[in-house]
């Protein structure tokens, strides 16, 4: 089962649509959303820092495994 925090790689297309690649993206929907819900909810990550408003860096206190590199979560 995917869980909270749980950090995954979705296909994102580009914008012409005709090709799409993976992308990392954490999972912030509950456990028991996922566990009640074929759908997910996620925010995409970066390893590009940049000062967003809504922007958070994750670091490796945040999460159970390490992160290769500094990366932010942006919506």
């Amino acid at each position: 089962m995917l869980r909270q925090r749980d950090i995954v790689l979705i296909p994102i297309p580009f914008t012409d649509l005709a090709s799409q690649k993976k992308r990392p993206a954490i999972i912030i929907s509950s456990d028991a959303y996922n566990e009640s819900n074929e759908d997910i909810v996620v925010v995409a990550l970066t390893s590009n820092i940049e000062p967003r408003e809504f922007s958070v860096v994750l670091t490796d206190d945040d999460l159970e495994d390490s992160l290769s590199k500094l990366t932010e979560a942006h919506p």
